[in-house]
């Protein structure tokens, strides 16, 4: 199973580079195959994503991208455990952004086949999170987009962004995918992995 994990700022209020470096790093703990993050970047979202662990790539960004990512009024982050699709095409990572949605995934969506079948679009990815972007690109408002994810099968939990909808980001699940989340210093916090709990501890 991969991991996701991500953060949203209402105001100024940021995570450090030290939240960041462990936020993304502990979801390595679910997968090791490929890794990625989406963030706001001068109005633009930016996707860094590549085959390999999350705390190599994290390592290989060094200070000053990192610094860029806490900057972020949000992010999403990932780690995968292949499952659908080959980590060597960079399409089937995650983030997967299609139709000015970026989403990150963790669990099986089954019924990916039959949606783009359904909507006669031709697959952009294989991997089965591709599937989340479409439905999400069906509605004709935020919340319709939102709607449209009950149409989704199997066991998920993800997290989304649009830039159409920008001050917005969604995070669910469907079935036992755990989803852990926190309010810190005014930035709230969600992670696959319990781990991430040890950032906010006092005691640490």
């Amino acid at each position: 199973m991969c991991g996701i994990a991500g953060f949203y700022s209402w105001d100024h209020r940021r995570p450090t580079p030290e939240i960041i470096r462990g936020l993304w790093g502990f979801q390595e703990t679910r997968g090791k195959d490929a890794a990625g993050a989406a963030f706001l970047s001068e109005g633009t979202c930016r996707i860094i994503k590549r085959k390999g662990p999350a705390r190599t790539l994290i390592a290989d960004l060094g200070d000053q991208r990192i610094e860029t990512i806490a900057q972020s009024p949000w992010a999403l982050f990932h780690a995968r455990a292949t499952t659908k699709g080959t980590q060597d095409q960079e399409e089937n990572n995650h983030p997967v952004l299609w139709k000015n949605w970026a989403v990150v995934h963790n669990g099986h969506v089954s019924n990916d086949n039959v949606l783009f079948a359904h909507y006669g679009i031709p697959r952009f990815a294989e991997v089965d999170t591709s599937a989340i972007p479409l439905v999400l690109s069906r509605g004709q408002n935020y919340l319709d987009s939102l709607r449209h994810i009950g149409i989704l099968a199997g066991g998920v939990s993800a997290a989304a962004w649009c830039g159409d909808y920008a001050d917005y980001i969604a995070v669910w699940r469907m079935g036992h995918n755990d989803i852990h989340v926190y309010l810190h210093e005014g930035v709230a916090y969600w992670s696959s992995s319990p781990l991430v709990g040890r950032l906010f501890s006092s005691n640490r």
